[in-house]
């Protein structure tokens, strides 16, 4: 059996097998949640000001775009703890 960890690298006589530790987190994954939670954060300070304004159905709109934000940042998050 093979650890999930090991990288399987193919030489012309035989398969030998390279175990590599993987990274604390992925970085990659960590860059994603951070700018999908960066974003919604900024749909919601747009929702704050317009319900503060009155302006109900344009504080909706910003509410709502906001939720595909959060959505990404949960998955990336749960990316993260897979790795």
């Amino acid at each position: 059996m093979h650890s999930k960890n090991s990288k399987k690298v193919k030489t012309r006589k035989d398969s030998v097998i390279i175990s590599q530790p993987r990274p604390p987190f992925c970085f990659e994954c960590s860059q994603y949640a951070q700018t999908a939670i960066n974003g919604a954060i900024k749909d919601l300070r747009a929702a704050k000001r317009f319900l503060s304004l009155g302006r109900f159905e344009r504080a909706e709109t910003a509410l709502a775009n906001s939720l595909p934000d959060i959505a990404k940042a949960i998955r990336n998050i749960n990316r993260i703890e897979r790795h």
